[in-house]
């Protein structure tokens, strides 16, 4: 580097100074280094003309009305049940200059399943069908746009057969209750259940 130095009879010692540190500067931004940094408070020693160095430096070579792309967040997989409604939330979505975004939602597989919004931070939907369905969402600031997907699982749906006609068709096929009296038997012969608080005997009847 440019450091000057102090020349001692055993030693040489260097020190930065602004014109120095210009030079370090200038050469970082040359080999596109994402970043300088000074360590040491106090580095200025208390020169006027340093800060107003760095400034100067970093300053005509940084476009600070550089574009950038935003960055999509389409929100954390799901997996839900056959008929839930599910919550789509892109709000996590972001850009770097602070620039309004645009939002478009789909379904990446053909489906009758169909979403609330597809133009808006949040959407939703209705799990009709049974499967894994991965959703994309594409961000834009109007220059640049970016994309990211989440998954939602739908459970396949649970048969209900607690139904009137089950129960009906249930009925019709259970065995007929057998009554007290055996057809073959006679009544001298019959035995009856009796129930006296908690503890059952028979008596037969003669």
């Amino acid at each position: 580097t440019e450091s000057p130095y102090i020349l001692y009879s055993n030693e040489q010692v260097w020190y930065p100074d602004v014109n120095s540190v210009e030079t370090r500067i200038l050469w970082a931004m040359d080999q596109s280094v994402q970043g300088i940094g000074f360590w040491a408070l106090g580095y200025e020693n208390g020169l006027d003309d340093f800060w107003p160095m760095v400034e100067s430096s970093v300053g005509n070579n940084l476009d600070t009305n550089d574009n950038q792309a935003p960055i999509a967040n389409a929100g954390v997989d799901q997996t839900v049940s056959h008929g839930a409604t599910v919550l789509l939330d892109g709000q996590s979505s972001w850009d770097p200059n602070g620039d309004a975004l645009t939002y478009s939602w789909n379904f990446i597989a053909e489906t009758e399943q169909l979403l609330t919004q597809t133009h808006t931070s949040t959407t939703a939907f209705s799990a009709l069908e049974s499967g894994s369905w991965t959703i994309q969402l594409i961000v834009s600031d109007g220059e640049f746009s970016d994309s990211d997907t989440t998954t939602i699982v739908v459970n396949p749906a649970i048969e209900d057969n607690d139904t009137p006609e089950n129960r009906s068709a249930e009925s019709s096929t259970a065995e007929a209750p057998k009554s007290g009296c055996d057809s073959g038997a006679t009544s001298s012969n019959w035995w009856v259940l009796f129930t006296t608080g908690l503890i059952p005997f028979r008596r037969k009847i003669r």
